[in-house]
């Protein structure tokens, strides 16, 4: 997957309330791509199976070697990225699993 857009030029600003905005903008953004995120989770779940627990292991430690690799392109703690996708994959899977467990 190209990593271009974590070079791309930063957004800038010229005064408190401008910062202020365009955190918020960012903000909204991310809230955003995780609603994206937990759809398409909810839509992998109907493709994979829960019987091979350790090929699901390996596919989340690869994914978080990733995750940690593009971190250091976009000069951020790769540990941070780490935590922040541990906990959005620990919470929406838990989701998922109990949405699941509901319909039974």
């Amino acid at each position: 997957m190209p990593t271009e857009n974590l070079s791309a030029p930063l957004r800038t600003c010229t005064s408190l309330s401008q910062c202020r905005a365009e955190i918020d903008a960012v903000d909204l953004e991310i809230v955003a791509l995780l609603r994206q995120r937990r759809a398409l989770v909810n839509q992998l779940y109907t493709f994979a199976s829960r019987s091979d627990e350790q090929q699901h292991t390996d596919r989340f430690l690869a994914m978080l070697r990733q995750r940690r690799q593009w971190a250091e392109v976009a000069k951020l703690d790769p540990k941070l990225i780490e935590t922040l996708f541990t906990l959005i994959v620990n919470t929406f899977t838990a989701e998922e699993l109990a949405a699941r467990k509901n319909k039974e």
